[in-house]
């Protein structure tokens, strides 16, 4: 049962993070102008999470959210994150295949 510690504490830890933007698709980064800069999964993330996450490989240090670098999500796990939303984090943050962008991300590069 200690193996799913890491998922019970992320899923609490977001309860409380309030993260992500208006819930508008433009990435934070202006995706919906067309530029380049909001359709990876790096820029997707800063755009939307990283003000409130901390992830090294992405140069954020959220201050309100979990440290993602701590908990090493799986890909499943921040999928799902994504699009439920727990407490004050905005359900669908990024959606469709940004949020698969962001996740994998993140599982790829949380604790490098």
């Amino acid at each position: 049962m200690r193996r799913h510690a890491p998922l019970a504490v992320l899923a609490a830890a977001l309860l409380g993070a309030g993260c992500g933007g208006d819930g508008s698709d433009d990435g934070g980064g202006g995706r919906s102008g067309g530029g380049a800069q909001a359709t990876t999964g790096e820029a997707l993330f800063k755009g939307n999470c990283g003000s409130c996450h901390t992830l090294a490989a992405a140069g954020t240090n959220g201050s309100f959210g979990p440290n993602l670098d701590e908990l090493k999500p799986d890909e499943q796990t921040v999928l799902t994150t994504i699009k439920n939303g727990p407490g004050p984090m905005p359900a669908g943050v990024v959606k469709g295949a940004d949020a698969q962008k962001v996740a994998t991300y993140v599982a790829e590069n949380a604790g490098n």
